[in-house]
């Protein structure tokens, strides 16, 4: 008879251990589980469309100011308006959901247009419709629309001569 080795008494040991253990019979389960799925409603777009532009004129050296309404209706006060130029109202494309309301404002009521270190104040927005204000409720009535924007921009006495240019910010939050 062979002596058997201690690594070989092991292996032994664990085959009969092994055999020893009584088979078990497959058992299954099975469960529900929930499904969510939650549609959002889709992203919303702001473009500008047209530029908010007051125009040319010239200052009389009181200073005054030119209010573009929201069809683009210029008024002059101080200021003399240069014939060959053209005010246009702001125009914002909103992209986003038919028949949903949407808030649209301008985020702060005074922007500042500067040439240089030279500067003059933007004001009295009003979104859509003359007298809106600088923040109005308005439905989508299709994917895309189109929203008018005034303003009022106020002219400096003796205010230097040259192109003044600035951005103002329109958010739009669905309601």
């Amino acid at each position: 008879m062979r002596k058997k080795t201690p690594k070989a008494l092991a292996l032994s040991s664990a085959m009969v251990a092994l055999s020893a253990i009584p088979a078990q019979h497959a058992r299954a389960a099975s469960g529900n589980i929930d499904i969510d799925a939650v549609v959002v409603t889709s992203g919303l777009f702001v473009l500008q469309n047209q530029a908010l532009n007051f125009g040319t004129f010239t200052d009389t050296g009181g200073g005054g100011t030119v209010a573009v309404d929201t069809a683009g209706v210029p008024t002059y006060g101080g200021v003399n308006a240069i014939a060959s130029s053209t005010p246009t109202e702001g125009i914002v494309q909103i992209k986003g959901n038919a028949g949903k309301n949407v808030i649209v404002s301008v985020t702060n009521p005074t922007f500042t247009v500067s040439n240089g270190t030279s500067t003059m104040k933007v004001t009295k927005f009003d979104i859509n419709t003359n007298g809106a204000g600088s923040t109005n409720t308005l439905n989508m009535t299709a994917a895309s629309i189109l929203v008018p924007v005034g303003a009022t921009l106020t002219v400096g006495a003796i205010q230097p001569v040259g192109t003044y240019t600035g951005s103002f910010t329109v958010q739009v939050i669905y309601q």
